[in-house]
């Protein structure tokens, strides 16, 4: 028997989202059909009766129903639903037997640290803080189970549901890495300054790149070119050094590979896994650092947070020692290509899936979307005018 797993989101996930381009890729291997839909509020707007528009029969059919809950839309439609709620919205949709597993992007952050918006809209109300959000809203007990890539969500208290860690598979992305190798042309020091705003790169431009004087290439993960620019002209960097807006994927990591032989990330009120330690590892290049992914990655680079010391005794060693940075650089590469093996994080995805039990959550249709806004009329499971 065929399984099938509907991928749900605010964008078109096809040939996009990590998750949809991966199982889409073993879907013979797994017994299984993949499909993707839209839930944005236009879209939810424009296909409006939720029970026969055969908009939504994918979701309606699924086995398996992946959503991902991302700030993507510039502006709220009048529809009720917001991105931190899709959850309850696409539960109205699903068979009764049906299991869903969720996701939220930058890991509900926002509720823990207002600085950690960095959108201007839709924007939920946290003023309550994040326990009295999540018992106002019950949005974490609507699916079966969640995803987090990090070791101790910041949510994972808040719920009765299972909460699990598993990284997304992102290497599709990055099909051109078989050109890198360990021979970099530039031996500057590569640095990240995240998207988040109250991240801060400050505190190792003071305390290691200025003192030891070391070249750097700073590279932006923040789509705010002016604050890139600002940024640039209040910091005055060591001689041949470069700070770049952000890039696409492919430009980015020729320019990581060649000038860079180094990584370091430990920014100041950064919240989350580090993508930029994975990049370095598939550009051969070690990298120092107190994210997450330098613990999963570089475990015998990582530091402490701000713990600088440490950190230019690690590049020190680095450069001079060069056993020790080819060892650095090989396992590096391979633990990513192992963490980052899409048929792997497929399986364990489906494993997931297969060990949670249906949700018993109730939510009806006017909860969500507010009574006006509503074509389903849960009692009568048909669809009525719209007022």
């Amino acid at each position: 028997m065929v399984m099938k797993v509907c991928i749900v989101a605010w964008f078109d996930s096809a040939n996009y989202f990590q998750w949809f381009v991966a199982l889409k890729k073993h879907s013979e291997k797994f017994g299984i059909t993949v499909s993707s839909l839209n839930a944005s509020p236009l879209h939810v707007k424009v296909h409006n009766d939720f029970m026969n528009d055969q908009y939504w029969q994918p979701l309606r059919e699924a086995d398996l129903v992946f959503v991902y809950a991302t700030r993507i839309a510039s502006r709220q439609e009048p529809t009720g639903i917001t991105w931190w709620t899709l959850p309850q919205f696409v539960k109205l949709l699903m068979k009764p037997e049906a299991k869903m597993i969720a996701q939220y992007d930058d890991e509900f952050m926002w509720l823990f640290d207002s600085k950690h918006i960095w959108w201007r809209f839709p924007n939920p109300d946290n003023h309550g803080g994040p326990e009295q959000f999540f018992k106002d809203t019950k949005i974490l007990e609507v699916p079966d189970a969640h995803l987090t890539v990090m070791n101790d969500s910041p949510f994972k208290k808040y719920t009765t549901k299972p909460v699990f860690k598993l990284l997304l598979p992102q290497l599709f992305r990055y099909r051109f890495i078989q050109k890198y190798s360990e021979k970099h042309e530039g031996q500057s020091i590569a640095m990240m300054l995240h998207s988040i705003k109250q991240s801060s790169i400050h505190g190792i431009l003071e305390n290691v790149v200025k003192p030891m004087n070391y070249s750097v290439r700073i590279f932006s993960g923040t789509l705010d070119r002016d604050a890139v620019v600002k940024f640039h002209m209040a910091e005055e960097l060591p001689v041949n050094s470069e700070m770049y807006a952000r890039l696409d994927y492919e430009s980015y990591m020729d320019l990581l590979w060649l000038n860079c032989s180094i990584g370091l990330d430990d920014n100041v009120g950064y919240y989350g896994w580090s993508r930029f330690v994975m990049e370095c590892a598939l550009a051969f290049i070690p990298c120092i650092g107190s994210s997450e992914a330098t613990q999963d990655i570089f475990p015998e680079l990582y530091t402490k947070p701000q713990d600088y010391v440490k950190q230019i005794e690690l590049i020190e060693r680095l450069r001079t020692d060069k056993k020790f940075y080819h060892k650095m650089a090989e396992l590096g590469h391979r633990r990513v290509l192992e963490l980052f093996d899409d048929e792997k994080l497929c399986t364990r995805l489906l494993d997931i899936f297969k060990s949670i039990s249906p949700s018993t959550s109730q939510v009806s249709l006017s909860d969500v979307l507010g009574e006006k806004n509503s074509r389903y009329n849960p009692d009568k499971q048909q669809a009525r005018p719209h007022p």
